[in-house]
């Protein structure tokens, strides 16, 4: 949405893609006011016309970037999210770009269909130093998936162990469930993996299907298996409301949650991003209730904020489903003990104030039933004693 955010005030320039080397070109001719028309890869307006230039190519010797400059905020302050964050300081590398799988509820093609991975060499190098000079004692891969094979994976974990790293620096990755393979996953221990992040979504083969997402349900069970087995923590994302999912398929999908032996979960509403074949289709159908990207949320509280719902679902009944998942996963006493004296990833403060969020939510609710009942009450008796009167009269 390069011209809606140049047209209205929000940006004079837009970067499409990768921004690295484009910036590099951009900056300078920003600075000496020289013509933008040259620079690939961007949007500007000129005569009161949005531009867009010729797409700048991908970049394919990722090796060659710079590692980011932690120290110019303070680190220390921050964390990651709560189902990733093990260890404190936690930093993030970026061992891969792009994505050869079409899940089309993704909206990361912006990034490419090619995989573009580092070399072992170069991931390891950067491991290194932001353990070494940043202090980071656990490494988060911001990629949408590492390792994408069993080998690159076998010799990182190799490159990792021969330089002693995983007595400094632990770290967690995302992956996908056919990737992992039981010599495989030992590696990752051994070199100081410590939990998985899995993309699962369904619980539902046909929903699986009916979305690109090309995975089977007994591999996610016997992954998952491998990974309790092995004693590497993993944790589900699932989405609720996907195409061609209707409420037995969503009560389906929770089941499934409560069955595998994760340690954490996490349970979004599909939410069409702009970049996905979700939001192509909605916006052509005409499908799309908003385009508010405040409410392009998965964790909403308001029905009327939700961008879109599948066919024959309702808003609120999504939001319903949702409320369910966290609650059957999240307060079983196996699930609450594990948190609280094993994992301790959310810390009891969360678990708390989370605690509170789900009782209070189940005390407005009984209030609201016991409102509604009371005033139908109401109104029958008032209906009683004015017919009850006018067999008096």
């Amino acid at each position: 949405f390069a011209e809606d955010f140049i047209l209205s005030g929000e940006a004079d320039v837009v970067v499409h893609g990768e921004g690295e080397d484009t910036l590099r070109d951009l900056v300078p001719a920003l600075l000496s006011n020289q013509k933008l028309d040259p620079i690939k890869g961007i949007s500007f307006q000129k005569n009161g016309m949005v531009i867009k230039t010729e797409g700048r190519p991908l970049i394919n010797d990722l090796d060659r970037l710079p590692y980011p400059d932690w120290n110019i905020f303070n680190y220390r302050k921050y964390g990651l999210l709560p189902f990733v964050t093990m260890s404190k300081p936690a930093l993030t590398i970026e061992g891969s770009r792009g994505c050869p799988h079409n899940c089309s509820f993704c909206s990361l093609g912006y990034m490419g269909k090619k995989y573009r991975v580092r070399s072992v060499q170069s991931i390891a190098d950067e491991f290194e130093y932001t353990c070494d000079y940043y202090g980071a004692k656990q490494i988060a891969f911001a990629d949408a998936m590492f390792p994408l094979t069993e080998k690159h994976g076998l010799e990182f974990c190799a490159e990792i162990m021969r330089r002693k790293l995983e007595k400094k620096c632990i770290w967690v990755t995302e992956t996908r469930v056919d990737i992992i393979t039981q010599p495989l996953l030992k590696a990752m221990k051994e070199a100081g993996c410590r939990r998985l992040l899995f993309g699962i979504e369904s619980g539902v083969q046909t929903v699986l299907d009916g979305v690109k997402k090309n995975q089977n349900i007994e591999k996610i069970v016997k992954t998952i298996k491998i990974c309790k087995q092995i004693g590497v923590q993993t944790c589900g994302f699932f989405i609720l409301g996907l195409p061609g999912e209707d409420k037995s398929a969503t009560e389906e999908t929770i089941k499934f949650a409560l069955k595998l032996p994760l340690d954490l979960a996490k349970f979004n509403i599909t939410i069409p991003y702009p970049g996905c074949a979700i939001y192509q289709e909605a916006e052509q159908k005409g499908k799309l209730l908003h385009r508010n990207w405040e409410d392009y949320t998965c964790y909403t509280p308001k029905p009327q904020q939700l961008p879109w719902v599948p066919e024959g679902r309702e808003p609120k009944e999504l939001i319903n489903f949702q409320k369910k998942a966290i609650r059957s996963f999240y307060l079983r006493p196996r699930v609450i003990f594990r948190h609280l004296f094993i994992i301790r990833s959310i810390g009891l403060k969360f678990i708390i104030i989370g605690g509170w969020i789900l009782v209070s939510e189940e005390i407005k609710n009984c209030l609201l039933i016991l409102s509604i009942k009371t005033k139908n009450l109401l109104l029958k008796s008032k209906e009683y004693i004015k017919n009850l009167l006018s067999k008096i009269k």
